[in-house]
């Protein structure tokens, strides 16, 4: 199971050091050098990586990925491979839609059976994942 959150930092070459905890349980018969990953958009402003395509087209047809100017659904997927330092090089087409830049911070977080990459802006709104958990909470606390 894919667990986790995870700061890095995308390269000059659009490339992100996965980390061992990811690339721990991606690893086939004890090697995950050039094993292929699969991207999508998600409709939260994420690529969303997958270990097989199998996974990535169940994630497509249970309508969970969109195109984020309109809503329509993307039924686009792109093949990434593991290079032997353990780094994958995102599409930058894909990733510019989710404003993940070169040079900038991203969160990789486990989601079970697939692993999204988050650009910081996007991963640290107030609305989004981690900030609108601090902030229930410090609105829960506020009532006591």
């Amino acid at each position: 199971m894919l667990i986790g959150v995870y700061s890095r930092v995308i390269d000059d070459d659009m490339r992100i050091c996965l980390p061992k905890g990811i690339l721990a349980h991606i690893e086939d018969e004890g090697c995950y050098v050039g094993k292929c990953l699969y991207v999508a958009v998600s409709y939260d402003r994420a690529l969303c990586v997958f270990c097989s395509i199998e996974d990535a087209n169940e994630f497509l047809n249970d309508k969970q990925a969109y195109d984020i100017t309109g809503g329509s659904q993307l039924f686009e997927t792109a093949r990434c491979l593991i290079d032997k330092r353990g780094r994958v090089t995102l599409p930058r087409l894909m990733a510019a839609k989710v404003s993940i830049l070169i040079n900038t911070e991203v969160f990789v977080v486990g989601a079970g059976s697939y692993f999204e990459i988050w650009s910081a802006l996007e991963w640290l709104q107030p609305d989004n994942h981690i900030g609108g958990v601090v902030e229930d909470i410090q609105n829960i606390s506020a009532l006591f």
